[in-house]
């Protein structure tokens, strides 16, 4: 195999692999906290989140997150959010 060859093998290598948008909420909380998730226009998924742990949902052409804060977060995909229960703060890694 002379160099050119060699090359053009290499480049058509991947150099990364493209990760599933998804969104994960840390619960920084005292207590276990119930949250969902919905995006375009599927039935909402609803997950539990132990007190000092995390989830991850699929996100892939955005999502509105809901729980026990008024309001929904508006997310893009790989976000990650940090919430006590009763704020929720985070976004954009």
């Amino acid at each position: 195999m002379n160099s050119g060859m060699l090359l053009i093998a290499v480049a058509s290598l991947p150099l990364f692999s493209i990760p599933a948008a998804a969104i994960t909420v840390a619960n920084d909380g005292k207590s276990n906290i119930k949250l969902g998730i919905e995006q375009n226009g599927s039935p909402m998924e609803t997950k539990d989140i132990a007190a000092g742990k995390s989830v991850t949902f699929n996100c892939e052409s955005g999502c509105g997150l809901s729980g026990p804060w008024q309001g929904v977060e508006w997310a893009k995909g790989d976000e990650t959010f940090k919430t006590d229960g009763k704020t929720i703060s985070g976004g954009a890694l």
